[in-house]
């Protein structure tokens, strides 16, 4: 039974330096870099909580309350000793200031709800950047296979003309000129798996995976989608753009509201009426009576910084008698020379607000022309590249034929092989670019993976 026990405990501890990992698709990367991002996590739970709390700080709407209490007890010698306690509790509520809170309220709200988004948005460019990468590991695989089979048929065709050289059937010239030509092969599929692995270390690191871990990628995932132009597109997919990606609805929401504080500046007329209201509980000793009530409208006129004036009025009531009635006026004259340049200074941040905004949609604009032009010359090559692939095969035969019968040389049949590969590693380039340009622009425009067909179509 220890013998068991024993086995089982070395194998768990073994277990993770043979841990394999099998991924079938590209978006499985995806899933697995967003799964295994803990910082991805603990981001998006501060961002909810800071939305909830952007959305509940509603207390500048609410009354503000205080309690007080006092109690003093002055002891005299030769005199009679004196008592008093006092409770009181006050109220005060904003009743309007032209709407300057509520669009502090509603900016907040709107820069919490764009943060999410924000970073529902670097979720994506995970995604795409763990799909780039495999799609990149993949390729340099094939790459490697296509490799592999050319080296081994031209080790075929070396292997026959260093045995014409034996034979003196071959010249010197053409033996060395196809060996040196076979060792650039070698040598370029050393250099595609040397690139291989530095990309694979690459993926394991976006995943969050070990160094150890063995990571087996099953190639491309195969779709029977047909390959559709984007050509006279790019109108729909930036009115799709502006409507639905973060970065421009962030800034035209900071704009507009930036926009409002600014027009709310220059209302110097503007007041903020707060009403105030108090009761007073006074007396000698518990319990206490008598309460006295006050009532006051306060009017400010902070909005003028050079002359802020404060208007007052408020009551007295006790026993169910208005007792006082007082009013009046304030005013604090300072100098402030700099009030002037920072009006100035407002209005230039809001332009350039104005500006930066521009130019962001300006860019973007030009990155999707772009993106659409590269997709549909992507197409093109591709096509044009897969017909190349069928007439440089059936050339090939023919070439295979000649090459038998002496018409021409096993170096030329050797450069037919190696431009087959070329082409066949070019085309699978060009497929993987054509999805990172569909990505690409999935991205800009708020879509989900896939989605673009259907928006195009």
């Amino acid at each position: 039974m220890k013998k068991v026990f024993y086995v089982f405990v070395f194998w768990c501890a073994l277990s993770p330096l043979f841990s394999q990992v099998d991924l079938y698709s590209a978006r499985q990367a995806a899933s697995l870099a967003v799964t295994n991002s803990l910082s991805n996590r603990l981001n998006r739970q501060a961002l909810d909580v800071a939305y909830k709390s952007a959305r509940l700080s509603v207390g500048q709407f609410l009354p503000v309350l205080d309690f007080s209490w006092s109690e003093d007890e002055t002891k005299k010698l030769g005199s009679t000793d004196s008592s008093s306690k006092s409770f009181s509790a006050n109220i005060s509520q904003l009743i309007f200031d032209g709407g300057k809170t509520k669009i502090a309220w509603d900016l907040g709200k709107a820069n919490a709800y764009y943060k999410i988004r924000e970073f529902e948005s670097s979720v994506n460019q995970l995604k795409a950047q763990a799909i780039n990468k495999y799609n990149e590991c993949v390729l340099l695989q094939e790459q490697i296979k296509i490799q592999e089979g050319l080296e081994e048929n031209a080790q075929i065709q070396l292997d026959i003309i260093e045995e014409e050289y034996r034979l003196g059937e071959a010249l010197e010239t053409d033996y060395l000129e196809y060996l040196i030509s076979f060792r650039k092969i070698q040598d370029q599929k050393r250099q595609t798996i040397r690139d291989f692995n530095n990309e694979l270390l690459s993926l394991k690191v976006l995943l969050n995976f070990d160094k150890e871990t063995s990571l087996v990628l099953h190639g491309f995932e195969e779709t029977d989608d047909e390959d559709f132009y984007l050509e006279g597109k790019q109108d729909k997919l930036w009115a799709i753009c502006q409507s639905a990606n973060p970065s421009i609805r962030k800034l035209d929401s900071e704009l507009y509201y930036q926009q409002k504080e600014y027009e709310f500046s220059k209302k110097t007329y503007m007041p903020q009426v707060q009403f105030k209201g108090g009761v007073n509980f006074s007396g000698s000793a518990y319990p206490l009576f008598a309460p006295r009530y006050t009532a006051k409208i306060q009017i400010d006129f902070n909005n003028n910084p050079l002359v802020p004036v404060s208007y007052s009025a408020g009551s007295g009531f006790e026993d169910g008698r208005l007792t006082d009635f007082n009013q009046g006026v304030q005013t604090t004259l300072s100098a402030k020379p700099e009030y002037f340049v920072s009006r100035q200074s407002l209005k230039i941040s809001l332009m350039a607000k104005k500006e930066e905004a521009s130019d962001t949609k300006r860019a973007l604009y030009s990155q999707i022309c772009q993106k659409i032009s590269s997709h549909d010359s992507n197409i093109d090559l591709k096509k044009r590249l897969s017909e190349t692939l069928e007439l440089q095969t059936r050339r090939l035969e023919v070439s295979r034929e000649q090459v038998e019968s002496g018409e021409i040389k096993r170096i030329d049949y050797l450069e037919a092989m190696e431009e087959i590969a070329q082409t066949q590693i070019q085309l699978m380039k060009v497929k993987t670019s054509l999805l990172s340009d569909q990505m690409q622009l999935e991205l800009d425009c708020a879509l989900d993976f896939g989605g673009l067909k259907n928006v195009c179509m």
